[in-house]
């Protein structure tokens, strides 16, 4: 099973991945992904002990306590303690339907699919007219790579509910996997009229332009989407991809400005140095490289081996 994207997607492109760490950086690289695996793993043991624990609410506390509680949890990426809260909120309100939409996509959060699909199922024979049932329901299948239930179940969630404009923007996704290019600019575009400050809108409706070949489309959205969040964690992809949408206009002054802003220098000009090559203009692909190694010259291996292929190349010589 495949899980869905988050709200907001980055392209997906070879370019854009780093270049082999050698020496000092493999190590802390292996270091990093260790310590990332035991955080991952720690935070697994928690969420499974949170759903086997018997859940006694505390005395005096109330369910909207309980449940501002877990959404603090959540915010943290504690998924245990979030799952852990909520159930306790949903023994004091058994009936309340926005708990269990929120344990539901805990569910889907933690890839735990079959379990999300259950709870879904029993929350549409419960709650069969409430709108986000269905998105529920599209969330899971989208998970699950069944694309054609997703957006059987989101279109529903949309029709039932026009509000919900994260519906139209999972509907957008979908329709760029399969792409369909002009149906997902419809759908960001309704997401965008109904909630035009989320910047992973703009963020992704540039993609999907990027993805169709219109980059001076592309390079518009993606600069909204930098405009209204700054500060946010998207903040670096979205630079990495304007840069992109700039260097496709042929404007690689620009996109290079862009890739420094999303990463240090010297990947920044590997990423110039990669498309260089890739459109077959090895000299400039070689200086690009050559200041890459100058930046980084432990670090780049993958620069140093693309600069041999583009000198290669100038000399006439099968890349």
């Amino acid at each position: 099973m495949r899980r869905a994207g988050a709200l907001s997607i980055c392209i997906l492109v070879l370019l854009f991945s780093a270049a082999c760490a050698t020496g000092g950086r493999k190590s802390e690289k292996a270091t990093e992904k260790a310590l990332a695996q035991i955080k991952k793993e720690r935070r697994a043991k928690e969420f499974a002990q949170a759903r086997e624990d018997k859940v006694e609410p505390e005395a005096g506390l109330t369910a909207d306590e309980y449940e501002l509680r877990g959404d603090e949890f959540l915010r943290q990426g504690n998924y245990g303690l979030a799952f852990l809260q909520y159930s306790k909120a949903h023994a004091l309100l058994p009936s309340g339907f926005r708990l269990r939409y929120k344990i539901g996509r805990l569910y889907i959060a933690k890839d735990l699919l079959p379990d999300a699909l259950a709870h879904f199922e029993s929350m549409l024979r419960d709650f069969p007219e409430n709108a986000l049932t269905y998105e529920g329901l599209g969330r899971v299948y989208m998970a699950s790579g069944d694309l054609e239930k997703a957006e059987k179940n989101l279109e529903e969630a949309a029709r039932r509910s026009p509000a919900l404009w994260e519906s139209y923007n999972l509907l957008g996704m979908i329709s760029d996997r399969k792409k369909e290019f002009e149906k997902a600019e419809g759908h960001y575009s309704r997401a965008i009229a109904l909630k035009p400050e989320e910047a992973a809108l703009f963020n992704n409706m540039g993609i999907s332009f990027y993805l169709a070949g219109k980059y001076e489309n592309a390079a518009g959205a993606f600069s909204e989407a930098i405009r209204l969040s700054p500060r946010e964690r998207t903040y670096n992809k979205t630079y990495n991809n304007l840069g992109l949408a700039l260097a496709g206009l042929g404007r690689y002054s620009d996109a290079l400005e862009n890739f420094k802003k999303a990463a240090p220098e010297h990947i920044a000009y590997n990423k110039l140095g990669t498309i260089y090559f890739q459109e077959g203009k090895y000299e400039k692909a070689a200086l690009a490289f050559e200041k890459a190694l100058d930046l980084s010259p432990t670090f780049y291996a993958d620069a140093s081996q693309k600069l041999a292929r583009s000198r290669e190349a100038l000399l006439g010589e099968d890349p």
